[in-house]
């Protein structure tokens, strides 16, 4: 994974991957709680953010978003 977004940024806009703020706008619409951290990881050929989102009283949850399609999964194990 990408942990600095000066790295990221240019992988995004070079592949022509979904905006961070367009996916966590999709984040937010389907899932409650508040982003806290997002990171840009590959895998192979295939882009994704991993997506930490903390609930109301604390818990935090994972999400996988596609950086193509915007397709949105939950994470087992961050």
């Amino acid at each position: 994974c990408y942990r600095d977004w000066s790295d990221a940024g240019p992988i995004v806009r070079s592949q022509d991957l979904m905006s961070v703020t367009r996916v966590l706008k999709s984040v937010t619409r389907s899932h409650s709680g508040k982003a806290v951290k997002v990171t840009l990881c590959q895998e192979q050929h295939t882009y994704f953010y991993k997506i930490a989102v903390s609930q109301t009283g604390g818990a935090v949850t994972w999400l996988l978003v596609d950086a193509r399609t915007g397709r949105i999964e939950p994470l087992v194990r961050p």
